[in-house]
């Protein structure tokens, strides 16, 4: 067991589904069972919730999610869990 199979467990025990750097926009996020893929983990990472925006409908709406800031990516990470309130019942309609 190595660092970072200790850091996943951690962020599953307490409800997290990764890591972000919120500083860094939402660029920069990493999932559990695929964490730091970059190979460079950072003091500045912090523990996440993870929004999937392709399956969303507020993504699709006028200018697109205030929220991602871009557009390319079909994920986005934050420490907090009220970030985002996906609307995922209209874009599966």
């Amino acid at each position: 067991m190595n660092v970072l199979d200790i850091l996943g467990e951690y962020l599953t025990e307490k409800g997290y589904d990764g890591l972000c750097m919120p500083d860094y926009g939402d660029g920069c996020g990493c999932v559990v069972g695929d964490l730091v893929p970059c190979g460079d983990i950072s003091l500045d990472c912090e523990a996440a919730y993870r929004y999937d925006c392709w399956n969303c409908a507020k993504k699709d709406t006028g200018g697109g999610c205030p929220l991602l800031l871009f557009e390319d990516h079909d994920v986005l990470y934050s420490p907090r869990k009220d970030y985002c309130q996906p609307d995922y019942k209209e874009a599966m309609e």
